[in-house]
């Protein structure tokens, strides 16, 4: 159904939350922090809401070792598709944490967030601890602030099969 084409549309905003993917100090001994962003659980909840309704998609989860597969499954017609994907359990709140990215990485494979993996490479922001949306990060013992650019969603390409299927670009 052509409806699952608005699964690639952009998430940008509220809806991405940013983490180090990797963090250092150069040879001079300037501070450098590389960020990813990442879709939240409940953006893919509410973009399954909008694109297919409440009633059309439901979850379900398999425990493995240690981890979880999510099968995200949408009704089309008098069919439900599933599409899987698991993740391991996570150092913070391990159950949780794992839930929570096994059904993300589910939604990546209805097309929910792929343009995510796409994107360049982006630094952090080094600020004051009482900058808004400061997060602090700790590099030989210190703590440092960071903070996701402004222009960091500008940065994000935009999903080809979106392109493809729609005139519009705006997320």
């Amino acid at each position: 159904m052509t409806e699952f084409n608005d699964f690639h549309r952009p998430f940008r905003g509220n809806d991405l939350e940013w983490r180090i993917q990797r963090s250092g100090k150069t040879s001079k001994g300037s501070l450098w922090a590389i960020i990813v962003p990442y879709l939240t659980s409940r953006a893919v909840m509410d973009r399954l809401d909008e694109v297919v309704g409440g009633g059309r998609w439901q979850d379900t989860y398999d425990v493995i070792d240690k981890g979880f597969i999510c099968h995200l499954m949408v009704q089309c017609g008098d069919h439900w598709i599933s599409k899987s994907d698991g993740a391991p359990e996570t150092n913070i709140e391990n159950i949780k944490g794992g839930i929570s990215d096994s059904f993300k990485r589910a939604a990546v494979k209805w097309g929910m967030g792929r343009d995510l993996y796409q994107c360049p490479t982006i630094y952090a922001e080094f600020v004051e601890r009482n900058h808004p949306g400061a997060q602090y990060l700790k590099i030989d013992n210190v703590t440092y602030y960071w903070a996701v650019p402004q222009d960091a969603d500008e940065k994000i390409p935009v999903s080809p099969l979106y392109k493809k299927n729609h005139r519009s670009i705006e997320p």
